[in-house]
């Protein structure tokens, strides 16, 4: 297995190489060695990047594009920055909003399953509220490049940093109504002898932990995987999912 410093660095690279790989697999017949499929993997990963024009900071992008969820059991697209509630995490207060992204395919899965699905951005207080002036009012979304730059500037990335992941479900069971939450915090860590910021590493972690797993051949090696048909305990048992079980509620 590679060391896990070297997860973040080949990362895209992984990423499109992993879908080029299963894709040329559907038919059961692998035509391309491996040194091909890397080379093949950095001409598609240079196409993506030219086609989508991917700025320096994604955050933006789901600050700015629609986000898709289901409302009364349909799917729906809805403005992102939007959708605000205040949550209380550890005793911490919260607020959260929608950005794109986060739900992949679930919301295609579950239409018609569920009542309601949707994906938030987790903030401190106020965060929202200024960002949608900044892109909303200023008309900063048109202008991506000067934004990122503005942000950079601004707002640096900082070292010591903390992802929170806060989820809730509620539904009726045996006619009764129940309500279950998961939520942890997850701070810098060392990992092999580096030190990793809390955003790097939970998320490398967690794609290498879905390598892993096809790797072991618990997930199939070839088609699309959904997220939603991974299973969470075998994700924790990974080496790289493990991780996750080390995240604290408070700090």
């Amino acid at each position: 297995m590679l060391a896990f410093n070297r997860w973040i660095k080949n990362l895209f690279l992984l990423i499109i190489v992993f879908y080029f790989v299963g894709c040329s697999q559907l038919t059961s017949i692998n035509m391309y060695s491996t040194n091909e499929e890397i080379t093949l993997g950095r001409q598609y990963s240079f196409q993506i990047e030219k086609q989508l024009q991917l700025i320096n900071d994604p955050i933006i992008n789901e600050y700015i594009n629609d986000a898709e969820a289901i409302h009364h059991g349909e799917r729906k697209m809805v403005t992102s920055l939007n959708g605000f509630e205040y949550i209380n995490i550890g005793g911490l207060e919260f607020e959260a909003f929608t950005t794109s992204g986060g739900l992949g395919t679930m919301c295609e899965t579950y239409e018609g399953k569920v009542d309601t699905l949707n994906y938030k951005s987790i903030r401190y207080p106020g965060h929202g509220k200024l960002m949608k002036f900044l892109i909303s009012e200023l008309i900063m979304k048109d202008d991506k490049e000067t934004l990122t730059e503005i942000l950079e500037n601004a707002k640096p990335p900082v070292k010591e940093d903390v992802v929170y992941i806060y989820a809730v479900v509620e539904g009726w069971k045996n006619e009764k109504l129940f309500r279950n939450e998961y939520y942890k915090a997850f701070f810098p860590m060392e990992i092999e002898g580096q030190e990793w910021r809390a955003i790097s590493w939970t998320t490398a972690a967690s794609i290498a932990a879905v390598i892993e797993l096809v790797d072991k051949g618990d997930l199939p090696n070839k088609g699309f995987i959904k997220q939603e048909e991974i299973s969470f305990e075998a994700f924790k048992k990974t080496k790289s999912g493990g991780l996750y079980e080390k995240g604290d509620t408070v700090r």
